[in-house]
């Protein structure tokens, strides 16, 4: 496990993605274990593993790029997420903000 990239289980993974505005499609093909977020100004929908028991440095990298997040504003997205990675805690902007 690399400590600059700290596992995460995929329920963190999910309020990360909320805190960051994506919102679940609740879309009926979720019968699987996969869990499907979007974001208007996203054209592509992000995907979760909810089958995995933790996900690491590759599948954040991943999620990270998808989101278009930095590393500090991905962990510093909730808070017990920024004090496991040693991160500040920002308070995400959601989409209604942008006004």
């Amino acid at each position: 496990m690399s400590n600059r990239f700290p596992q995460i289980t995929p329920k963190q993974a999910e309020d990360i993605a909320k805190a960051n505005g994506w919102e679940d499609t609740k879309a009926p093909r979720t019968s699987g274990d996969h869990n499907y977020y979007r974001r208007p100004d996203f054209e592509l929908p992000l995907q979760i593993d909810m089958g995995e028991t933790a996900f690491y440095e590759k599948y954040i990298k991943m999620m990270m790029k998808r989101m278009n997040l930095t590393r500090e504003q991905f962990y510093g997205s909730t808070k017990k997420m920024a004090k496991k990675a040693g991160v500040k805690y920002i308070c995400p902007k959601k989409q209604d903000d942008n006004e």
